[in-house]
């Protein structure tokens, strides 16, 4: 069975990556009529998490990234851009999953999801693991909860998205979408955690919380499809 890394409070383990799967440790007969009930819609063909209510920050970054890339200077090197759009398995195409963002880049399909809270270890394995195996390049951006410091992005569903990422952490903070604004190209600010587990960046430091950088600064994961910019050896 795949498994993934889960975070509570200063403790690391191991859970299942995926809900349906069959488990020698799991006896589905002893589980519960809520456990039952959710597994049973967990294998609806490829379940999709949308937000039960509109969480406006979370649409107001979604829309601003949108349209950072269908800007005149953007075209010239990322074609079709669709926001809210679903994406087929390449083998089953009764397989899909709903992309925040999509779009080709440097000839391969990337996606970029908003992370927050309300997404649970296991809603962020399955789009990982749809996205992975159909070769799309894949960014999880943090930005769009109304926490805005950076300590919590290292707990909680965070913690599995870093150590998928090279330990690369993107925001779009008011810092990268005013320069995305002033350069008419998409801008994320990004830092990463050390051997340390500390954030290389800090503002007590070095004055700053990140780098912003665009796409074309990103290094392309052919092997885990999660593009990165710090490649951190110790992951």
């Amino acid at each position: 069975q795949a498994v993934k890394i889960a975070h509570w409070k200063n403790s690391l383990f191991f859970i299942h990556a995926e809900k349906q799967g069959n488990c020698i440790w799991r006896n589905p007969s002893q589980n519960s009529k809520e456990q039952r009930e959710e597994n049973v819609q967990s294998t609806i063909e490829y379940s999709i998490h949308v937000p039960t209510s509109v969480d406006t920050k979370y649409q107001e970054l979604k829309n601003r990234i949108y349209a950072a890339l269908t800007t005149s200077k953007s075209r010239k090197s990322i074609s079709d851009v669709l926001i809210d759009s679903p994406i087929h398995d390449t083998v089953d195409y009764k397989k899909w999953n709903r992309a925040d963002i999509s779009f080709n880049y440097k000839g391969k399909l990337w996606v970029i999801e908003l992370q927050h809270k309300g997404q649970g270890t296991s809603y962020i394995a399955e789009k990982d693991k749809f996205y992975s195996s159909n070769g799309i390049q894949t960014l999880w951006v943090f930005g769009s909860d109304s926490d805005t410091t950076y300590e919590y992005m290292n707990t909680l569903n965070y913690k599995t998205t870093l150590f998928d990422s090279h330990r690369n952490a993107f925001v779009f903070d008011k810092q990268a979408q005013s320069e995305t604004s002033a350069l008419g190209e998409l801008r994320l600010k990004c830092n990463w955690l050390d051997d340390n587990d500390e954030w290389h960046y800090t503002i007590k430091k070095d004055g700053t919380n990140g780098e912003t950088i665009g796409l074309d600064d990103l290094i392309i994961d052919d092997i885990h499809c999660k593009p990165y910019f710090f490649e951190n050896k110790q992951e």
